[in-house]
């Protein structure tokens, strides 16, 4: 999967949580979700997995979002990705 750190910071922000509250969830050091953010590595797919399900995002369609997506530049458009149930 071809994330970017933006991707990451903008699936956290569109839930309103913090890097300290995503980390505790997925078990991960708050500084480790700081890195992906910043492009520091990167997240397992399981991790992605977990993130989307804090996040209340269905994983498929963001997987699908990022598949898409033209370049890695151009952020992912989340206003459009419904919410998981």
């Amino acid at each position: 999967m071809f994330l970017t750190e933006s991707d990451l910071l903008r699936l956290r922000k569109k839930a309103k949580l913090s890097q300290a509250a995503v980390a505790q969830k997925i078990g991960v050091d708050r500084r480790t979700i700081a890195n992906w953010e910043q492009g520091m590595g990167s997240p397992s797919f399981n991790q992605v997995v977990k993130l989307c399900m804090i996040c209340s995002m269905d994983i498929l369609l963001f997987v699908s979002l990022v598949l898409a997506r033209e370049n890695d530049s151009k952020p992912l458009n989340l206003d459009k990705a419904k919410k998981s149930q």
